[in-house]
C-alpha cells in the first residue's frame, strides 16, 4: 500500500489484500482509494472474511472510506463470537459504505463490527446479519459513539435469540445520534427496529423496520433498561408483531428503573400497535406533519415533506458517482451526435428530494446545454441518466459538469468531463506504399493505407478494383472490399494494370485514387514444346520435366533444337557443352549444335519478361565409332517435375521402394533418395510458385517410411522458408512444415551433428490388437471407424542408432489426410475426424474438411499441431430433447456429432444455461484439436486446483495464447463468461490459426452496426470487430451485441461453429 500510515499520509487501501493487511498494523491511519470487492474472498477456512482484531490487540486506528464501498462481505461462522468487518472496534471508521453483506455468527454480530467501543461517523450498511445474541445491522454491541449511521438490513436471530436490532443489538453505555435503520428484525426476545436492548442514549434517530418477536418487541427499541437510558427526538414507523408479552409501537418493555423518553413517537397505523411502553402514538397522517413533532429541529437536523413523508435527517450530503464518457471526440455522424451520461447518487436523508443536473459549457464558459431531474432519496445508490444532444454544436472543446443537491447541503459536483466536437468536411487520404512499377513482374502488390484526421474512416466503404485503364472505372466494375493496411495484389494477368481505390469517412466525404501502372507478365518461363532434329527425347517432352536424355549415332556430329515458348513474350537461349548461350526464336530451329563422342550437355534457358527463368537440359549421347562399348543411360528410380499447382512432385518408382519385414511380421516400405535426386528436387522447389514438395509413393503395404537427410532439410529450410514436404500415399497423405521440425535443437539434444541425423516420416494403417482397441473405443462413444485408422509419426535417427520421436510442432497446424471411398453428402455430415488419446482410450475431435486430391481421390484433410493415431468416425445424428424448436438446434446437433460439444446429460443440452470461463476454455481447446497434459502437480492460478477437471484445458489455452487470467494468479474458472470476453478468446484463436497478419486483412466489419457498440469495453473493441468482420458474431435479435451479457451454451456453440467454418476446420 502507498502512504506511511499517518494522519496526514494514510495508507491507501486498493485491494482486498490491502484491506486484510490492516490487521498487521492496528493503530495506523487508512483510507480507501477504490471500491473493494470481497465476493470471492476467503481466508482459507471457507468461512469468508476473517474479522480484523476480534481479540487483543484490537483496531485502534482510523479507517476513512472516502465515500467508497466495501461490497459483498461474506462471513459464515455460526459458532463464533465477534463477527463483522472488525471483531471489536476501538478506533474510528467514517465515510464508508458496506453493500451486499452477508454475516453469520453466534454472539456480537454486525456488518461493520461485532462490537463498537470507538467512534463511527457517516457509515451506511446494507445486507443480512444472522446470530444468536447481540446481533445488529451495523454492530452487535455498542459502548462507543455512533453518529450519522444508516442500516438497511435483514437482521435475524435464531431459536432463543435475544438483543436483535436493525442498527445495534445492544446499546450499552454508548450513544446513537442522527442515525436510522430500515428493513426487518426478527428474533425471540428484546427485538427492536433500531436497538434490541438499550442502556445508553438515542437521540435524533428513527427506525422504519418490520419488527417481529415473542417478548420485548418495539418499533424503535425492544427493551429499555436503567435510569441512565435516554430516548430523545426519535420515532418509529415500521410494523411491530409480538406473540407473548411486552410489545409496543415505540418501546416493547422497560426493565428496572425508568428511562427518560422525550419527544419520541410511533405510527399507530403503520405499526399496528395502539400502545407502547414509552413514547406517544400518532396516526399516519399526523406522523407526516411537522406539527406532530414539538421540539424537533427542522432547520438543521430534520426535514419533512409536509403531508408526504416522515421526518428525515438532513445531515447526510449526496454522494455522486458518474461514469466516464464513452468517447472524447464526437464527429456528429449518426450515433456520434449525442451521448448518454449515467451515474448514481446516494443521500442518507431518506425521503429528501435530490436534484441531479448537468451543465454544458463551451470554451468561453458560456452554457450551451443543461437539464435537471429529481428523485426521492431512499438511502441506496440511485441511478440517473441524461441524454446530451450535440447536433447543434459548433466544432470546439466543451466541458460537462454533473451535480447533485438536496434541500439542505451545498451542491456536490463530479469531476468535469472535457470532450470535443469535430465535424469533418475533408475526404480521407489514400496512400499507395508502392505506387506502380515499370519493371515487368509476375504479380503486383502494394500496401494501401487510408486515413482520415476528422471523423475517421468508414471501414465499410473501402473498395478496390484492378483495371487496364487509368480512367475511373464505370459502374459495371467488380469492386471488392478491403481494410486499411491490406496489401492488395494482382497476378495471373498480362499487360499494364492500375489499382483504383474508393474510400469515405463517417461524414460521407468520398475519396477516389488510382495508382501508377504496374507491368505484369504471368509467364512461369517454360516451354510448351521441344524437338530435336536427330534422336528422341526420353522421357517424352512435358512442360514440367526439365531433364531429358537422347541418343544419336556416331554419324550425327551436330543437331538442332526447336523450342516453343509457352508465353509469347518469353525469350530462349541455347548452349552446348558450356559454350556461349545463343538466342533462338520460339518455334524455330536453332543453329547447328556440335556433338562430341559420348555425353553432350545442351541447355535451353527460358526467360520471362518478369525476370523468372527456367533451364531445360538434354544429355545427348553420341555413339562411339564401331567396335567401342556404347554408353547406355540408366533409368532413374524417381522422377522430379513441376506440377500444375505450382509446386514440385517427386514420384517414386517402384524400384526405389525397399521392403523390410519387422519381428512382428509387419512389412515396412522404406523410401530413400540419392543425393542427385534431392539436389534436383531442391533446385526446382526453391523456384516454385507454391512451396510444396509432394513425394508420391505407390505403396502396397500397411506401413511406409520416407527418410530424408537432416542436412538437406536444413538447406531446404533456408532456400524455401515456408516449405512443406507432403507424403502422398494411395490411402493417406501427410504434410510437414520443415520450419516446425527444429532439427538443430534435436541434434543438440542427441549430441550429434546435423549431417549425422536423418528425418523419418512414416504412416501405418492400424491393424491387429490395436485396431480392435480403437473399434471398442469408438463404439463406447457411439461411433464406428470408417476405413483404416492411420498412425502418423515423425522420428529422427542418427548414424549411431539413436532415435527420438517428434510429436508436437510448436502450435503449427499441418495437414494429414485419409482417403475415403466417396463424398456422399448425406454420410459426409455424419463423419468427423478424430485423434486417439492413448491415456484416456478415447477419440477427440480434430479439425478436418473433405477435399479431392490431385489424383482425383476423395479424402478427409485434417489440420493438427501434433502427431497421433487419426481416424474417420461415423457418429450418427445426436439429438437432445430440449432443443425442439430452438434457434440453435441444427448448429448444436452438428457440433455434437463432431465430438466438439456434449450435453449436460445424454438427452439434454441446456442451451439457454449460462456458460463459465472454464467450460468455454475447455470447449475452445477441444475445438482447436489441441492436446492437454493432465500430469501437472500445480497450476499458475491459485483458484485452479491441479486436479480440477478443467485444469489441463486452462493450462493448454494459456500456453497457446488463447486465454489469460483476470489477474496474474486468478483465472476465475467458475465465473460466467460475458459475450465480449468470449469474443476476445475467439479472436485469439483466429490469430493462432491465421497469424496476426490476418487482423489487417479483415472482411467488411459490421461491428459498427451494433446498436450498443459504445458499451463494448475498450480492451474488447478490436476483438469484437475482428470476429464480427469474420461473420462469427452477428448480434442479438434487437440489433445489439450485449457485450456484458453472459453467454449461453447455445450462443457459445454457434459462435464456435462459425469460427471452425471460418478457419476451414469443418465443412
Amino acid at each position: 500500500m502507498s502512504g506511511s500510515g499517518t494522519e496526514s499520509d494514510p495508507y491507501i487501501v486498493m485491494t482486498p489484500d490491502d484491506l486484510s493487511a490492516i490487521r498487521d498494523n492496528l493503530s495506523a491511519y487508512y483510507r480507501l482509494g477504490a471500491d473493494i470487492e470481497l465476493k470471492d474472498y476467503d481466508t482459507g477456512d471457507d468461512g469468508g472474511w476473517l474479522p480484523i482484531g476480534p481479540n487483543t490487540p484490537n483496531f485502534t486506528g482510523t479507517l476513512d472510506g472516502d465515500g467508497h464501498a466495501i461490497r459483498n462481505l461474506r462471513i459464515n461462522r455460526p459458532g463464533e463470537l465477534k463477527q463483522g468487518l472488525f471483531g471489536i472496534l476501538f478506533g474510528t471508521v467514517k465515510n464508508l459504505r458496506m453493500i451486499g453483506a452477508n454475516v453469520t455468527g453466534f454472539q456480537y454480530v454486525g456488518i461493520l463490527a461485532g462490537s463498537i467501543a470507538g467512534n463511527v461517523q457517516d457509515v451506511y450498511v446494507a445486507g443480512n446479519v444472522n446470530g444468536h445474541t447481540y446481533v445488529g445491522g451495523l454492530a452487535g454491541f455498542n459502548t462507543g459513539t455512533i453518529q450519522g449511521a444508516f442500516a438497511n438490513v435483514k437482521a435475524v436471530g435464531d431459536v432463543n435469540s435475544a438483543a436483535i436490532g436493525g442498527l445495534v443489538g445492544e446499546l450499552s453505555t454508548g450513544t446513537i445520534r442522527n442515525s436510522a435503520a430500515s428493513g426487518s428484525a426478527t428474533g425471540q426476545k428484546r427485538i427492536g427496529g433500531l436497538v434490541g436492548e438499550q442502556y445508553g442514549t438515542i437521540q435524533n434517530s428513527y427506525a422504519d423496520v418490520s419488527v417481529k418477536g415473542d417478548q420485548d418487541v418495539g418499533g424503535l427499541v425492544g427493551q429499555v433498561i436503567g435510569s441512565a437510558a435516554q430516548i430523545d427526538s426519535s420515532y418509529s414507523a415500521g410494523t411491530v408483531t409480538g406473540t407473548t408479552s411486552d410489545y409496543g409501537g415505540l418501546v416493547g418493555g422497560i426493565g428496572s428503573f425508568s428511562p427518560t423518553v422525550t419527544n419520541s413517537f410511533w405510527d399507530m397505523d403503520a405499526s399496528g400497535q395502539p400502545a407502547s411502553a414509552a413514547g406517544s402514538g400518532r396516526t399516519n397522517a399526523e406522523m407526516k406533519s411537522e406539527a406532530a413533532y414539538p421540539g424537533y429541529d427542522f432547520a438543521s437536523t430534520w426535514g419533512i415533506r409536509e403531508g408526504e413523508s416522515y421526518p428525515y435527517l438532513l445531515a447526510p450530503k449526496p454522494v455522486l458517482q458518474v461514469k466516464p464518457l464513452s468517447a472524447t471526440v464526437y464527429d456528429l455522424t449518426p450515433g456520434h451526435d449525442e451521448f448518454t451520461i449515467t451515474g448514481t447518487v446516494r443521500d442518507g436523508s431518506v425521503g429528501e428530494q435530490v436534484a441531479t443536473a448537468y451543465d454544458l459549457k463551451d470554451a468561453s464558459s458560456a452554457t450551451v446545454g443543461n437539464d435537471e431531474s429529481h428523485l426521492i432519496a431512499d438511502g441506496s445508490d440511485q441511478t440517473f441518466s441524461f441524454t446530451v444532444p450535440l447536433a447543434d454544436l459548433d466544432n470546439g472543446t466543451y466541458t460537462l459538469t454533473v451535480s447533485a443537491q438536496d434541500t439542505y447541503n451545498p451542491v456536490v459536483e463530479a469531476v468535469p468531463f472535457t470532450f470535443s466536437v469535430n465535424a469533418d468536411v475533408d475526404p480521407p487520404t489514400v496512400e499507395f506504399e508502392t505506387d506502380g512499377s515499370e519493371s515487368w513482374s509476375a504479380s503486383a502488390a502494394t500496401k494501401v493505407t487510408v486515413n482520415d484526421a476528422g471523423s475517421g474512416v468508414d471501414a465499410s466503404t473501402l473498395q478496390y478494383v484492378w483495371t487496364n485503364d487509368a480512367a475511373e472505372p464505370d459502374g459495371g466494375a467488380d469492386w471488392a472490399l478491403f481494410a486499411s493496411g491490406d496489401t492488395l495484389t494482382k497476378s495471373g494477368a498480362e499487360g499494364d494494370w492500375y489499382l483504383h481505390v474508393k474510400a469515405a469517412d463517417r461524414f460521407g466525404n468520398l475519396a477516389t485514387a488510382v495508382s501508377q501502372r504496374f507491368r505484369l507478365d504471368s509467364s512461369i518461363a517454360s516451354l510448351s514444346g521441344l524437338t530435336l532434329s536427330q534422336g528422341t527425347l526420353t522421357p517424352a517432352f512435358a512442360s514440367g520435366i526439365y531433364r531429358y536424355e537422347a541418343s544419336v549415332g556416331y554419324g550425327t556430329d551436330a543437331l538442332t533444337v526447336k523450342p516453343m515458348a509457352a508465353a509469347s513474350g518469353d525469350t530462349v537461349t541455347v548452349s552446348v557443352n558450356g559454350g556461349s548461350p545463343l538466342p533462338v526464336a520460339s518455334n524455330a530451329e536453332s543453329g547447328q549444335l556440335a556433338l562430341n563422342v559420348g555425353e553432350n550437355h545442351i541447355e535451353l534457358t527460358v526467360a520471362a519478361l518478369n525476370g523468372s527463368k527456367q533451364t531445360y537440359t538434354i544429355a545427348v549421347t553420341r555413339a562411339a565409332p564401331s567396335g567401342t562399348v556404347p554408353i547406355v543411360p540408366v533409368p532413374p528410380v524417381s522422377q522430379v517435375a513441376a506440377n500444375p499447382s505450382g509446386g514440385v512432385t517427386l514420384t517414386v518408382d517402384s524400384s526405389g521402394i525397399r521392403k523390410e519385414t519387422q519381428q512382428d511380421g509387419t512389412i515396412i516400405e522404406t523410401v530413400e533418395f540419392d543425393e542427385k535426386t534431392l539436389e534436383l528436387a531442391l533446385d526446382l522447389w526453391k523456384n516454385a510458385q507454391t512451396p510444396i514438395l509432394t513425394i508420391v509413393v505407390n505403396d502396397t503395404e500397411a506401413a511406409v517410411q520416407v527418410t530424408l537427410p537432416a542436412a538437406w532439410i536444413a538447406s531446404a529450410a533456408a532456400a524455401v522458408p515456408n516449405g512443406i514436404v507432403e507424403m502422398e500415399l494411395n490411402g493417406s497423405s501427410f504434410q510437414l512444415s520443415i520450419q516446425a521440425i527444429g532439427l538443430d535443437e534435436v541434434a543438440k539434444r542427441l549430441g550429434v551433428e546435423l549431417k549425422d541425423l536423418a528425418l523419418n516420416v512414416s504412416t501405418e494403417r492400424v491393424g491387429g490388437q490395436k485396431k480392435a482397441e480403437l473399434n471398442q473405443a469408438a463404439s463406447v462413444q457411439g461411433a464406428k471407424i470408417v476405413g483404416d485408422a492411420v498412425d502418423y509419426k515423425v522420428t529422427v535417427s542418427t548414424t549411431s542408432s539413436q532415435e527420438a520421436e517428434i510429436r508436437e510442432f510448436g502450435g503449427t497446424y499441418m495437414a494429414r489426410a485419409i482417403v475415403v471411398d466417396s463424398l456422399d453428402a448425406g454420410k459426409a455430415k455424419l463423419m468427423t475426424a478424430a485423434y486417439y488419446d492413448e491415456a484416456s482410450q478415447a477419440f477427440s475431435f480434430i479439425p478436418a474438411v473433405f477435399a479431392v486430391r490431385s489424383d482425383g481421390k476423395a479424402e478427409m484433410s485434417m489440420s493438427a499441431p501434433h502427431n497421433s493415431i487419426y481416424a474417420i468416425l461415423e457418429t450418427g445424428g445426436v439429438k437432445f430433447a430440449d432443443l425442439d424448436g430452438h434457434w440453435a438446434k441444427n448448429d448444436i446437433g452438428y457440433l455434437a456429432s463432431k465430438l466438439v460439444v456434449n450435453g449436460v446429460t445424454s438427452d439434454r443440452f441446456a442451451p439457454d444455461a449460462e456458460i463459465t470461463r472454464a467450460e468455454f476454455t475447455a470447449l475452445l481447446v477441444r475445438a482447436m484439436g489441441m492436446t492437454t497434459n493432465s500430469g501437472s502437480e500445480q497450476t499458475a492460478f491459485r483458484d485452479v486446483a491441479a486436479d480440477a477437471w478443467y485444469a489441463p484445458a486452462i493450462e493448454a489455452a494459456v500456453k497457446a495464447g488463447l486465454a489469460e487470467g483476470i489477474m496474474a494468479d486468478r483465472f476465475a474458472p467458475d465465473d460466467r463468461i460475458t459475450r465480449e470476453q468470449l469474443a476476445v478468446m475467439v479472436a485469439k484463436a483466429l490469430t493462432a490459426v491465421e497469424g496476426s497478419s490476418s487482423e489487417a486483412a479483415m472482411e467488411q466489419p459490421n461491428f459498427g452496426a451494433f446498436a450498443d457498440q459504445a458499451s463494448v469495453s475498450p480492451w474488447a473493441e478490436a476483438s469484437v470487430e475482428r470476429v464480427a468482420a469474420a461473420g462469427i458474431i452477428t448480434g442479438l435479435p434487437d440489433g445489439s451485441f450485449g457485450p456484458s451479457a453472459f453467454a449461453t451454451r447455445a450462443q457459445a456453440t454457434v459462435m464456435l461453429k462459425r469460427f471452425l467454418q471460418h478457419a476451414k476446420f469443418i465443412d
